[in-house]
């Protein structure tokens, strides 16, 4: 217990669950000053079936103190190196960001390396460096679940994907700086043809052509489940070849028989 004594005659007693609460509190006035100095997007760009990529990208806005930048610069360069080190992935830095670029090649891949990314970025020593304080005791769940189904010409393509961060603010976490105070996060996806959004999916904010993008919110469960097909370039070859093959067999009977002497 601590003990002050004020014009001589009054005395405060500051336990030390009360140092905690000041912490807290400066916690808050810092997420206010470093409220959306980074915006974030991760994409998902779909050309056929077995030819995509995978966009990630991070950019600290312009006008940030000297601190602020600092603070979130560690957490931005450590999250790029580890990525940058992932296979096929090509990186470009600018002085406020970076953009990691990496193919996929069919839905498993796009999953584990969607999966892969989001817990590089959300994992508990990268948020530590972030906030600039305690370090998480556990990460927040970033999931991408990709089914396929061929339907021989077109590849019917299922995504659903689940951000959930609220674990990170916790009665044992309460010190940490929220990450919601920090980030904008955006999610996109493009692809050849339209999409269905399911009833029970979080509602796409923007839509341009066949680009969908979704304003993610970090302080609460997001829902992304979204239906669109793929133009198959082995279910369009089979069928070519089977045409042509019914072709040759309907044609073949025509030829005259050979004459014999």
């Amino acid at each position: 217990m601590l003990q002050v004594r004020v014009n001589g005659d009054v005395r405060m007693s500051i336990k030390n669950h009360g140092w905690r609460r000041l912490w807290v509190a400066i916690a808050l006035v810092m997420a206010v000053g470093l409220s959306g100095c980074v915006e974030a997007e991760s994409g998902i760009d779909y050309r056929d079936q077995v030819h995509g990529t995978l966009v990630q990208q991070v950019h600290l806005n312009p006008g940030l103190s000297q601190l602020q930048r600092f603070t979130a610069e560690q957490w931005l360069n450590a999250v790029g190196d580890r990525l940058a080190t992932l296979p096929e992935a090509s990186q470009s830095r600018t002085e406020d960001g970076w953009q990691i670029r990496i193919p996929f090649h069919n839905g498993a891949d796009l999953q584990d390396k969607f999966n892969h990314i989001g817990q590089q970025i959300f994992s508990p020593d990268a948020l530590a460096n972030l906030s600039g304080l305690d370090r998480p005791a556990s990460a927040g769940q970033s999931q991408l679940i990709v089914q396929e189904r061929n339907l021989v010409v077109v590849q019917r393509n299922r995504l659903v994907y689940d951000l959930d961060l609220r674990s990170l603010w916790t009665d044992q976490t309460s010190v940490w700086l929220p990450l919601q105070s920090v980030m904008d996060w955006q999610f996109t996806l493009n692809t050849p043809w339209g999409a269905r959004i399911s009833s029970n999916s979080l509602p796409p904010s923007r839509q341009e052509a066949d680009q969908l993008t979704w304003s993610l919110r970090l302080d609460a469960a997001n829902h992304i489940d979204v239906t669109f097909w793929v133009l198959s370039p082995l279910g369009v070859g089979a069928v070519v070849i089977g045409v042509l093959v019914v072709l040759g067999l309907a044609i073949a009977p025509r030829r005259p028989a050979a004459v014999q002497r």
